[in-house]
């Protein structure tokens, strides 16, 4: 599971779906070598996750709640259809006052 947030936080589609990938694998093999119903719904949480990282980069070919962090221009399919589903996304899609002296 570790590694696999190096995948999910990565803006190329490869990564993404090598990501997906190797979680699909890991469940697949999980009666085997997790820590029993815990670690398995653990892994199913974190494909769950990798899968919506996966369809953001597919679609908008990066993450569009970084935009403003990474001073990126919000491109215009993101101006018209992307808006923050999560937190974390909100937390980081707008920046904020910066830091104060």
């Amino acid at each position: 599971w570790f590694l696999s947030l190096a995948w999910a936080h990565s803006e190329r589609l490869v990564d993404q779906d090598s990501g997906v990938a190797h979680l699909e694998m890991a469940i697949a093999v999980a009666p085997e070598v997790s820590a029993g119903d815990a670690g398995r719904a653990h892994l199913q949480a974190a494909l769950r996750m990798a899968r919506q990282h996966q369809e953001l980069v597919a679609k908008y070919g990066r993450f569009p709640h970084r935009n403003a962090v990474l001073g990126r221009q919000p491109s215009e399919l993101e101006r018209r259809e992307w808006a923050p589903r999560f937190p974390f996304e909100a937390s980081v899609a707008t920046p904020g006052p910066g830091p104060t002296a």
